[in-house]
């Protein structure tokens, strides 16, 4: 016997991802107080494991160079980045620890 698969609309299908995407958000940004990291530092924690300039940060989001360059050095303080602005072993052990927790986060229950 066939069963028709049921279909959705693609504004169904959008708001679905969105949401998805929305409830993980929220789960980084738990992941991410866990370790004690605030909403500028989780924006700056990818630049030094991806090597991205400051200077975007300042173009596309309007935060101050002196925010920015704060984050880096509670970083370097707390071990995370090295001199060069670079993520240490630390730094890299925070990165996947929060992104699996929000991973469990986001497919507990399911």
């Amino acid at each position: 016997m066939h069963h028709a698969t049921p279909t959705i609309g693609v504004q169904d299908e959008w708001q679905w991802c969105t949401t998805v995407r929305e409830q993980r958000s929220d789960g980084h940004v738990a992941a991410l107080a866990v370790f004690g990291i605030d909403g500028l530092e989780a924006a700056v924690l990818p630049t030094a494991e991806r090597g991205i300039e400051l200077e975007l940060f300042e173009q596309w989001q309007g935060w101050e160079r002196r925010h920015l360059e704060a984050a880096v050095s509670r970083f370097g303080q707390h071990g995370i980045v090295d001199s060069g602005g670079g993520l240490t072993n630390a730094g890299r052990s925070i990165r996947t620890e929060t992104e699996d927790l929000t991973d469990r986060q986001v497919f507990a229950g399911r």
